[in-house]
Formats: structure tokens, C-alpha cells, sequence
């Protein structure tokens, strides 16, 4: 029996190495071409068509799982720009009494792009239960590199679009967002759905920290308070989901657990991946906003590579019915139908499509109002966590991820929005 008991250890900590491992390679990978520094002066590429005015698709690059989407002041701005664009099309479009289609009234209302965006961000939230079942019952590799394989094919018509000049940065962002979706698949093996949601809007402190460091921009609390407010609320709502009740409560430590577990760092490392492939993607995208599509497309397919070469060194290929774990074999096992409908889903519907319909629902709404609604994806990730998975929760992860939230909803307020609580002399200071 202790014989069994070391053979099952040290397996488990051979899978852990092997883990280890390629969350060092992909990071590895990531970050020998960078020097970060490239980033503060971007060579602009030059393009013989005149540059137009392009409906915003910062949102569309970020990972679909990253719950902070307007994290920066030129993403905002280009929000802004869409939506008058947008608005000056329909004011043309009724001057030349143009029909438009069912689409063009559905989208030119009122509540349907806004119905459309809160669908979205309800897709989202399917992605951490449905990874959290895709990882019962296959290994995280498997699941991975299932779900980006059918994104990435959805996608692969946007991949002749992209501009030669922007390959190279694409790759690069798109081996961050690698990382970041090893370290979410690995995290939702060891905690719940719910917690790797609300920890990974942590990018809400990163994406300035880039600002500051990369781009050099002002962080002072004069210039950036909605950051400093979003940044205490993010540190205080992780704070209580990591140190405060829980499972520490019920084995009577006084409901105080000091201790950080490897799926915590996980998702966290999340987080900064994440964060990182946005910032990257984002210095593209700004300026040329019409290539989020196929920079998307770029970050998905090395996505599903790397989840590729993840799973052929995972050491479960070649086990008895391993099979039944990749594509196509996966569908035509009866016993995986529900894993498939998964993989599937979160492949399709929640991350191509999601992607996609984003895109056109940006065009429709106001920044603040977008970011207030993309921002309620950890709630809905926490309520299919309880109906999919039947998860409970303590008073810390209502309160915790309460505190989250509020953090990202901050990111949407301006700094005018403070000038009655700053202090004297910084009023005039503070941009509007």
C-alpha cells in the first residue's frame, strides 16, 4: 500500500512538473522577443489605403475570459469615436431614406445591442463551469486544445487579413493569451469556477501597471483616481476570497486561512497573461482598429497551437481510450456527449462567436455604459457555477467578488468624476 501511495505521488508530482514546465516555456516563449520597452514608441506601420474611421475592437481582442475590458485611456477614446461614427451613419442612412434590414433595427434600437452585449458577457461567464466539467473528465490539455482548435477554425477566414507588419506583435500577444488559458485550465482542476472568475479580474491592477511602466503614462491619484479607487477595491474584494471564511471556517481556524494554493496563483497568473496580450494587442489595434479581427484570430490560432503542443507532451496520448479525449473521437463516444456539447460551446459559441457579435454591439453603446454591462461576466460565471455545478458560497466570496466588481464598474468613471474629493489645487489638474 505505501508502495501505491509513492508511485501515486510522485506521478502527481511528475504531472505537476510537467505543468510547471510548460507554463515556463510558454512565458519563455512570450518574453525573449520582447524587450517591453519596443512597446513605448511603436513603429506605425504604413498602409497605402486611407486610414478610416473603424467601429472600436479592443474588447474583441481581449481573451474572452478577461472581465476588464476598457482598462485603458485610448481604448475608451476609441469607443467614443465608434459611437459618434456609428451615429453619423444612421444620420446619413435616414437623409437618403435608405431601408435598413431587420438587423439595422434590432442593432439601431435601444435595448437590442444592449440585450446582445449582456448575452455576451453571459457567454462568457459559461466558459469557467463548462471548463471546470471539460476538466473532470478530460485532462486540462485535452479540453484546451478542443475548445481553441474549433475557435481558431471558426475564425481562420479573418487570418488573410491581417497586415504583415502586425504578424510578429500578434504571435507574441497571442503566446501571453497561451499562458494565461494553461494557467485558467490548470487553476479550475484545484478551485472553483467562481474564484478563478473573480481573481482573474486582477488584470484591473496590471493593465496600469503597464501603463505606468511601459507607456510612462501619468499615475498619479490626481490623474488616474478612477485606477486608484478600482485598484484598492480589486486588492480588498482578493483579499477576502483569499484570506477571510471559506473552507478555513469549517475546519475551525477562527475563519481566517493565511495560505495561497497553486490554483490562487494560477489564476492570478492568469490575470497578468491576459492583461499583458491585451496591452500588446491594443497598441495595434488603436491605430487601426479595422485589424481586430484578424490580430483575434492570430492570438486564438497560437492559442490552440501551443494547447496542442501542451496536450502531445502531457503524457496521456497513447493511455488505454485516449481516443475519446481529442477530436473527432470525442463526439462519437455516447459516454463524452456532454463534455462535446462543451467543448463545443465554449469553442463556438463563447469565444469565435462571442467574439464576432462584439464587435457590432460596440458600435451601438457608450463606453460606460459597455463596460458596466461586459463587467457582470464574474456573476454570471458565479450563477452557472451554482446551477451547472451546484456550488455554495460563504460571505466571503459574496462580499470578495461584490468588491471585484465595483472595481471594474470604477474603471468607467471619469476623473472629473472626483474633482469634488480631490484634494485643493489638483481639481484643475485632474483631465477631464
Amino acid at each position: 500500500m505505501n508502495e501505491n501511495n509513492t508511485k501515486a505521488t510522485r506521478k502527481a508530482n511528475n504531472s505537476y512538473r510537467r505543468k510547471a514546465s510548460l507554463l515556463a516555456t510558454c512565458l519563455a516563449i512570450a518574453l525573449l522577443p520582447l524587450p517591453i520597452e519596443a512597446f513605448q514608441h511603436p513603429q506605425k506601420p504604413q498602409f497605402k489605403s486611407p486610414k478610416t474611421t473603424s467601429f472600436l475592437s479592443s474588447d474583441v481582442v481581449r481573451p474572452n475570459d478577461v472581465r476588464f475590458p476598457l482598462s485603458t485611456n485610448s481604448i475608451i477614446a476609441n469607443l467614443d469615436t465608434s459611437f459618434e461614427t456609428n451615429k453619423n451613419i444612421q444620420s446619413n442612412r435616414a437623409a437618403t431614406n435608405d431601408s435598413p434590414s431587420i438587423v439595422d433595427k434590432v442593432m439601431d434600437s435601444y435595448l437590442g445591442p444592449r440585450i446582445l452585449l449582456a448575452s455576451i458577457a453571459c457567454f462568457y461567464g459559461t466558459n469557467f463551469p463548462l471548463g471546470s466539467i471539460m476538466d473532470q473528465a478530460l485532462p486540462a490539455s485535452a479540453a484546451s486544445s478542443g475548445r481553441f482548435l474549433l475557435a481558431a477554425m471558426a475564425l481562420s477566414p479573418f487570418l488573410a487579413r491581417i497586415q504583415k507588419e502586425y504578424i510578429g506583435m500578434s504571435l507574441l500577444a497571442g503566446c501571453f493569451t497561451a499562458t494565461g488559458y494553461v494557467a485558467q485550465s490548470i487553476a479550475l482542476v484545484d478551485i472553483s469556477p467562481a474564484t478563478v472568475s473573480f481573481l482573474g479580474a486582477a488584470s484591473v491592477i496590471w493593465c496600469p501597471l503597464l501603463e505606468k511602466f511601459v507607456d510612462k503614462k501619468p499615475m498619479g491619484l490626481s490623474d488616474r483616481p478612477q485606477t486608484w479607487l478600482a485598484g484598492i477595491l480589486c486588492v480588498l474584494g482578493v483579499g477576502i476570497l483569499e484570506l477571510c471564511g471559506g473552507a478555513a471556517t469549517a475546519e475551525g481556524s477562527g475563519g481566517l486561512c493565511i495560505g495561497m494554493g497553486m490554483g490562487d496563483a494560477l489564476a492570478l497568473l492568469q490575470a497578468i497573461c491576459f492583461s499583458t496580450g491585451i496591452f500588446i494587442a491594443e497598441k495595434m489595434v488603436s491605430k487601426h482598429p479595422d485589424q481586430a479581427l484578424p490580430v483575434t484570430s492570430i492570438m486564438v490560432a497560437t492559442t490552440a497551437l501551443i494547447s496542442m503542443v501542451w496536450a502531445l507532451t502531457d503524457g496521456w496520448m497513447g493511455t488505454p481510450g485516449w481516443e475519446s479525449m481529442t477530436l473527432p473521437g470525442l463526439f462519437m463516444d455516447p459516454s463524452m456527449r456532454e463534455v462535446a456539447g462543451a467543448v463545443v460551446w465554449t469553442g463556438i459559441m463563447s469565444t469565435s462567436l462571442s467574439f464576432f457579435l462584439e464587435t457590432f454591439s460596440l458600435q451601438k453603446v457608450p463606453p460606460a455604459e459597455a463596460t458596466v454591462i461586459l463587467s457582470t461576466e464574474p456573476l454570471w460565471a458565479a450563477g452557472f457555477a451554482s446551477i451547472l455545478l451546484g456550488e455554495s458560497f460563504g460571505w466571503n466570496d459574496y462580499v470578495g467578488g461584490v468588491l471585484i466588481l465595483f472595481a471594474c464598474l470604477a474603471t468607467s468613471l471619469k476623473p472629473s468624476d472626483f474633482q469634488a474629493l480631490l484634494p485643493q489645487g489638483a481639481e484643475d489638474k485632474a483631465p477631464q
